[in-house]
């Protein structure tokens, strides 16, 4: 046990809390940066995409057909995944109309 090190209670919580406080910014900061570029954020997001109401996107993505992800409180949509899922569940929007 070459690398022991013997430390007070006092100094191992003064330790503790150091990295602690190093390591909170920065996930912190991870959470606070913006959407990747070309995600849509939010209902309001979805709802400008599929070209519907904010209740009609709400009710898509209630559904459980759309994939998304959260940054936080922030619900973000992959563009391309929402119109494959909607392609593929048949949904019909104003967007995906033909």
């Amino acid at each position: 046990m070459e690398n022991l090190i013997i430390t007070t209670p006092e100094e191992l919580k003064t330790m503790i809390a150091e990295a602690i406080r190093e390591a909170l910014p920065a996930a912190a900061g991870a959470q606070a940066q913006t959407p990747p570029p070309g995600h849509l954020k939010g209902i309001k997001g979805l709802a400008a995409f599929l070209k519907v109401s904010h209740a009609k996107a709400q009710a898509i993505k209630n559904s459980g057909i759309l994939p998304y992800f959260q940054a936080g409180k922030t619900i973000l949509f992959d563009p391309q995944k929402v119109v494959a899922a909607m392609e593929l569940h048949g949904q019909n929007t104003g967007r995906l109309k033909r």
